[in-house]
């Protein structure tokens, strides 16, 4: 074995030292994000991270995952992260590994490798295998090309999915080590998926929704919806979806997608006037079906031949689902996923990932009592939910609430605590999770012909939802039809789900740093412990504030620190955000220009 690996890197250390001559620009830390930075800066760090999915496939006897992307960051950017077994973000033991290996010396690869070996019962003889895809950024396929060649040097066996989304990428690993148990790990294995399931949950009796308007961040996600479309669109679905913002012009992520929405808290590039893209509201569906997107002219709905349901118009048009539309962002990797609108006052509103999270707990709550089920179900938040939204969950709904520190790898271990576990970031990222034993008592309740037809009802729909929903990642796809679903089941306009509970207004703020290792929290980074007097400047801004919150922390891509604050009203949240704002430039190294809001 020893002779094998020796072999290996030998190979790796003679191809780093003709491709790679420069020192590393600076040392590369493994984050929820992976990593993550200019593309022009990983080439080294997207070639030792081959060996690094290597060694943690030989560690599990596993397919292990390797996504190149850099999600919603400028087209510039690019990053690479490592997919686990089912599909879950790395394990938290081996980002430490990760970012030893990555910025270990070459002569130190082979002493490196060893040592996380003896560490975690590695059998390095056992043969690796990795699958890996990247988004549509110009640099993922020199990056990709590395990837490879690093993991032929290993011996490992590998595929190529081409271009895919992040969570598609997700799907297929969890597919592939669970023999299928989970779906075909292909690009119509999961399109077939999730048709099938969203078919299953269209109520017969539902509102016809009029055109979502999505915005694809003129990424990948914009490509993959066009793909499903003719799954979904074929059938008597009454949901039709029109792309803009789909890569055919503009730039990845500029002005655009999920993160862009949430944090300005204003519609997208590709949105002249939303006041323009009138809907054809209560038209009969044969009308609507013929129509072309204004947004997308070579877009153009599939057209249903058979009509078995009966539609029912939402009463008041001219609400959310009225003349201004329904529209949703995603990300650049399509893994975040945020609606808006506007209200009849022609203002702004955003349906963001607690709004989601909230109406996925409404859905399935009421669903498990109709089963008369004793399943737990609980919701997992960060600091950045809205705390109107907790009050909504907890005090109203009366689900359980559990807040933990950013990053999708911590909402998704808390999340495993129930039964059925429902995670969303603020910022749309997010999904459900399904015990063993829930999906078991949904099977058995299906076939129980002692409970009422409700109660099989309810079990039925509840089984069709563990398909639809992508357990291993958040997906912005599988969410949008998520949430569509259940629009139709409760025919809801946006204003009506809008209506569950009024958000506080919120703000959000970068404030560049020199070392934003500086800033250290704690209560699910809700408290600064790190400069020592910036949580007490916080506390004392906060306290003068009417229903004012507000914290801080560390980027994990990047040396800014991110600052939120919430009000009672959208000016008092501005202005304590730009006071912490300078708070934070003033005590934790400030650079640039002193902060302030766009």
């Amino acid at each position: 074995v020893r002779t094998k690996m020796d072999v290996a890197v030998k190979g790796l250390q003679e191809f780093e030292a003709v491709s790679f001559k420069e020192s590393p620009p600076k040392t590369f830390s493994y984050g929820t994000a992976g990593f993550r930075e200019k593309s022009c800066l990983l080439d080294r760090v997207v070639f030792r991270a081959g060996v690094l999915a290597a060694l943690r496939s030989k560690s599990t006897r596993a397919t292990i995952g390797v996504v190149i992307t850099a999600s919603h960051n400028p087209e510039e950017d690019n990053g690479v992260k490592v997919v686990e077994p089912m599909g879950e973000m790395l394990a938290l033991q081996w980002e430490g590994f990760a970012s030893r290996l990555v910025n270990c010396r070459p002569e130190e690869l082979l002493s490196v490798m060893e040592e996380i070996a003896e560490a975690t019962g590695c059998d390095l003889s056992y043969p690796a295998s990795v699958v890996f895809a990247r988004d549509t950024r110009q640099s993922g396929l020199r990056l990709a090309e590395l990837l490879i060649k690093s993991l032929d040097l290993m011996k490992a066996k590998h595929r190529d999915y081409g271009i895919l989304t992040t969570p598609q990428l997700h799907y297929m690993v969890r597919c592939l080590n669970t023999g299928g148990a989970f779906g075909e790990p292909s690009e119509e294995g999961y399109y077939s998926k999730l048709a099938a399931a969203f078919k299953k949950l269209l109520p017969k009796q539902r509102v016809e929704q009029v055109p979502l308007k999505v915005d694809g961040a003129n990424g990948v996600g914009a490509l993959k919806l066009k793909e499903l479309m003719p799954y979904i669109l074929c059938s008597d679905s009454g949901l039709h979806l029109e792309i803009f913002n789909d890569g055919t012009k503009g730039l990845l992520n500029d002005k655009c997608g999920a993160d862009h929405v949430k944090v300005n808290q204003a519609p997208p590039s590709g949105i002249h006037n939303m006041d323009d893209h009138t809907c054809n509201y209560n038209r009969p569906l044969q009308d609507q079906c013929h129509q072309t997107s204004d947004l997308d002219p070579d877009l153009k709905p599939a057209c249903p031949q058979q009509h078995h349901h009966k539609c029912v118009s939402a009463s008041g048009s001219g609400n959310g689902n009225g003349n201004n539309g329904r529209f949703a962002s995603m990300d650049g990797d399509a893994d975040r996923l945020v609606y808006f609108y506007l209200d009849k006052g022609k203002q702004f509103r955003l349906l963001d990932g607690d709004k989601i999270a909230s109406l996925v707990a409404l859905y399935i709550s009421e669903k498990l009592t109709v089963l008369s089920s004793d399943l737990t179900i609980g919701v997992v938040q960060t600091a950045y939910a809205n705390g109107n939204s907790t009050r909504y969950l907890t005090q109203t709904l009366g689900v359980p609430v559990e807040c933990v520190s950013t990053g999708v790898k911590h909402l998704h271990q808390k999340a495993l605590e129930y039964d059925v576990g429902i995670y969303f970031e603020a910022n749309g990222h997010g999904t459900v999770i399904f015990s063993a034993q829930a999906v078991e008592t949904f099977q058995m309740a299906v076939e129980d012909t002692r409970l009422s037809p409700a109660q099989r009802e309810a079990a039925k729909d509840l089984l069709a939802l563990v398909d639809l929903i992508n357990q291993a990642v958040g997906d912005a796809i599988s969410d949008m039809l998520l949430v569509e679903i259940i629009l139709m089941y409760k025919k809801w306009t946006f204003e009506m789900w809008d209506a569950t509970y009024a958000d506080l207004p919120n703000r959000q703020l970068k404030v560049k740093v020199a070392d934003r290792a500086l800033i250290k929290t704690t209560d699910s980074e809700r408290r600064c412990t790190s400069p020592s007097e910036l949580q007490d400047s916080i506390d004392r801004l906060v306290v003068s504030c009417a229903c004012g919150r507000s914290f801080v922390r560390p980027s994990g891509t990047e040396n800014v620190v991110r600052v939120y604050a919430e009000a009672e009203t959208q000016e008092a949240a501005d202005s304590l955000v730009v006071q912490v704002g300078l708070q934070v430039y003033s005590l934790a190294g400030g650079i640039g220009s002193h902060p302030k809001l766009s």
